[in-house]
């Protein structure tokens, strides 16, 4: 199946802001499956294990099943690495889900920026820093992974921010339009706080990210790039405080392959 991999076109993403660049999807491994983490499918990072809350499959008459996974560290520690599913059934859709921690934003002067992430700090160091705090944010991620169609795709199937294609996607060519919703605790999302911005997958050579609200309407709609691996991303958060300061970053990744 490798040969797919090499294949990949399309990598969307609707989002609020370009501010969790990293995301989890699924695709096609030797024998199995890839929970794959990244900013797309050329600049892939290793997936830390202990961030993998679970692995899901779910069978054509909508039977749940907890997948076990084996790991293959690479990088500078050996925590993070691959991720490889092997189903022991004949599964229409893959799921997984990632807790990616606590983020805090602040000044700092030294920083090119001008301003600099801690990640996973403790709430009470904080202060400490002698940091003034621009945002805080808990991130989650989601993925789902379709193999072969089934009806009940129509509809969410219990993540907590999901996206729902309207047609079997798998039989999408390119240059088709795929119609999907978007669902954060099973209720359409369409606000006017979502953005959306389209970033052709790296291979074609091209690396701008136009960005806009999405569709005020309740599906939104995109163009089916050359075969093989297809990738849509929704990025969604959750206000936590009037000052838009503190929120929950809930992200998630619907991957399909197309002949």
């Amino acid at each position: 199946m490798k040969n797919r991999l090499i294949k990949a076109s399309l990598f969307t993403a609707l989002c609020l802001q370009p501010l969790t660049a990293h995301q989890i999807w699924i695709q096609e491994a030797d024998a199995g499956y890839e929970v794959v983490y990244g900013e797309s499918v050329t600049d892939q990072d290793p997936l830390p294990f202990a961030k993998v809350n679970w692995v899901r499959g779910f069978t054509a008459n909508k039977y749940i099943d907890k997948l076990a996974v084996s790991t293959e560290a690479y990088g500078d520690t050996p925590d993070a690495g691959h991720v490889y599913v092997q189903p022991f059934n004949n599964y229409n859709v893959i799921t997984a889900k990632m807790t990616n921690g606590y983020y805090v934003k602040v000044k700092d002067d030294a920083s090119p920026k001008g301003e600099k992430y801690l990640k996973d700090p403790v709430y009470s160091n904080i202060d400490a820093t002698g940091k003034e705090v621009i945002k805080e944010l808990y991130s989650i991620k989601f993925a789902k992974y379709i193999t072969k169609w089934s009806c009940y795709l129509k509809k969410p199937i219990g993540q907590r921010l999901e996206i729902v294609p309207m047609s079997d996607v798998t039989k999408l060519q390119e240059g088709d339009t795929l119609s999907f919703k978007i669902f954060y605790e099973g209720k359409p999302v369409t606000g006017a706080n979502t953005y959306i911005y389209q970033n052709t997958n790296p291979l074609l050579g091209n690396e701008d990210n136009p960005k806009t609200h999405i569709q005020n309407c309740p599906y939104q709609t995109i163009k089916v790039g050359p075969s093989g691996l297809q990738t849509v991303v929704v990025k969604h958060k959750v206000m936590l405080n009037d000052e838009e300061t503190k929120y929950i970053s809930v992200v998630s990744a619907l991957s399909f392959y197309t002949q």
